[in-house]
């Protein structure tokens, strides 16, 4: 009997974050090759099928290079994103 697996899109996009963390971090810097799902899987603790969809995010982004039969290749960090209160304008005018 085959079990049948369903993309959870919800932790798929969770596991694309976790990825696009470590690639901010230097961990899977650019040009460099992730791991394979076979390795990922049991690392992130989901199922293949949300790894690939994880992968079909960051590759739509222009994260990563995925391409059929080879390992996905980090293309170019995501910009991180410094929210916080914007700094209001200056006025150097004296009063």
């Amino acid at each position: 009997m085959t079990t049948h697996h369903r993309e959870d899109l919800g932790r798929a996009n969770d596991v694309a974050t976790w990825l696009t963390t470590l690639i901010q971090a230097g961990v899977y810097p650019a040009g460099s090759l992730l791991p394979r799902f076979r390795r990922l899987t049991p690392t992130l603790a989901t199922h293949e099928v949300n790894v690939r969809a994880a992968l079909r995010i960051l590759h739509a982004r222009g994260v990563v290079l995925c391409r059929p039969g080879a390992v996905a290749r980090v293309e170019s960090p995501p910009a991180v994103s410094h929210s916080g209160p914007a700094q209001p304008a200056r006025d150097d005018k004296e009063p």
